[in-house]
C-alpha cells in the first residue's frame, strides 16, 4: 500500500468491548482505553476529510471523480455508517441533500456556495468524503471470475475470493486494516485479469458528489497555519526593525538636505536682487 489511514476510536455509547468483539477483531480493551481514547469519531472524520483533500482524492468536478472506496459487501457504508452518522449529527433530523440543491448552488458560484445556506454548513459538518458511492468487490468478482458450482460451497466472502484467486491471506481476518490490505490484493488481481471497476452503489443516502465538492472547497479556503520553522525568528524581526529604522533615518536625512538646498537658493536670489 502506498498510504494508509488507520485510527482506533473508543466508543462513546458502548466503551466496553464485548468478548465476542475482542475475539473477532483482535482489538483489546486495553488498546481501546489507550490508543482509542486519544480519538473521537468526530476528530477522525475530520482527519479523514483532510487526508482525502491533501492526497488529491476529492473530485475535480461533478463529472471528474478522482477516487472511489472499494468494499467487500455493502453493510459497512449502506447500513452501519448511516446509524453512526445519525448519532454524531448535530441534529437528528437531517435535511435531504438532493442533487438539484447542490447543482444549483455549485453552478451559481462555488465561492458563494459556502454562504448561501448556513443550515447546510451545520448539517455537512460530519459528512464523510467519498462515503456516498462505492464499489462492492464481490460484484466485480462475480462478474469476472464467478463459478456457480464452486461459489455455492465456498461462498462469496473475502476469504473465499482470496482462495479462488490463489492469494495468501495476511494478518487477522476481521481486523479492519488487515482486511483492507487483503481486499487491495483482490482488486489488483482482478485488474490484472482485465476486470473493469465501476460503481456498484451511487449516491446512497443523503450525500453525493456535491458533498465532496463542498468539503473540498471548505478545506481549500481555510487559511494555512504557519509551522514553527516558517515563523520569523527574533533575530529576523530585529533585523527587519533595524532596516525599517535605517530607511526611515535615510529618508529624514534626504528631506533635511533638500530643505537646506532650497533655503540656499532663496538666499542667493535675494543677494542678486
Amino acid at each position: 500500500l502506498d498510504k494508509t489511514f488507520h485510527f482506533y476510536i473508543k466508543p462513546k455509547h458502548h466503551p466496553k468491548l464485548t468478548p465476542f468483539c475482542q475475539k473477532l477483531t483482535g482489538i483489546t480493551q486495553e488498546l481501546i482505553d489507550t490508543e482509542g481514547a486519544k480519538n473521537t469519531i468526530e476528530s477522525v472524520l475530520e482527519k479523514w476529510n483532510k487526508w482525502c483533500f491533501h492526497n488529491d482524492l476529492l473530485p475535480a468536478s461533478a463529472n471528474q471523480p478522482r477516487a472511489c472506496i472499494v468494499t467487500c459487501g455493502d453493510w459497512d457504508l449502506k447500513t452501519m455508517w448511516r446509524y453512526q452518522s445519525n448519532l454524531i449529527s448535530k441534529k437528528k433530523k437531517r435535511r435531504n441533500y438532493n442533487s438539484n440543491y447542490h447543482k444549483y448552488h455549485y453552478n451559481q458560484n462555488m465561492h458563494s456556495a459556502q454562504n448561501t445556506n448556513a443550515h447546510a454548513e451545520e448539517e455537512s459538518e460530519y459528512d464523510a468524503a467519498l462515503f456516498h458511492s462505492w464499489i462492492n468487490v464481490k460484484h466485480i468478482f462475480k462478474r469476472n471470475v464467478y463459478n456457480f458450482h464452486w461459489s455455492k460451497h465456498e461462498g462469496m466472502g473475502m476469504m473465499a475470493m482470496l482462495r479462488h484467486l490463489n492469494i495468501k491471506h495476511e494478518g487477522r481476518h476481521h481486523s479492519g486494516i488487515d482486511d483492507v490490505k487483503n481486499i487491495c490484493k483482490i482488486v489488483v488481481s482482478l485488474l490484472q485479469r482485465g476486470a473493469v471497476f465501476d460503481y456498484t452503489m451511487q449516491n446512497y443516502g443523503d450525500t453525493n458528489v456535491y458533498t465532496d465538492i463542498q468539503i473540498k472547497h471548505k478545506l481549500s479556503v481555510q487559511p494555512k497555519k504557519m509551522s514553527h520553522s516558517e515563523l520569523p525568528s527574533k533575530h529576523a524581526n530585529k533585523k527587519h526593525d533595524a532596516e525599517q529604522k535605517g530607511s526611515g533615518q535615510q529618508a529624514d536625512d534626504s528631506r533635511s538636505q533638500s530643505r537646506s538646498r532650497s533655503r540656499s537658493r532663496e538666499k542667493n536670489k535675494k543677494q542678486q536682487q
